[in-house]
């Protein structure tokens, strides 16, 4: 899988999982410095950027930029900042529970 493929598998299982759970998702990955996915629902809104891997090894954290731009972002418009780990299979499915982190 091309680096690329891995980080939208990863949007969309997460994407997916906040849509189960009852959240407005919008996926957007296509500005600098976008967020990976903006979740809303009544008195929750998140900012959570993705880390995704191929199984078994483990996603990468975020740097500490990343930090401290996606806390700024969800400052700015009153959201919460997450972070969502996991990985995925060679073909893309899950691979293991999302890790959930608030920042």
């Amino acid at each position: 899988m091309q680096p690329w493929e891995i980080g939208a598998a990863g949007e969309r299982i997460v994407a997916d999982t906040l849509r189960i759970s009852g959240f407005v998702v919008t996926v957007n990955t296509q500005l600098p410095g976008a967020t990976d996915i903006d979740a809303t629902k009544v008195g929750d809104h998140r900012l959570v950027q993705v880390k995704t891997s191929v199984a078994p090894e483990p996603p990468a954290a975020l740097s500490p930029e990343e930090v401290r731009a996606i806390k700024s972002r969800a400052s700015r418009l009153g959201a919460t900042a997450w972070q969502a780990r996991l990985m995925i299979t060679p073909g893309g499915l899950p691979g293991s529970a999302i890790e959930w982190q608030q920042l």
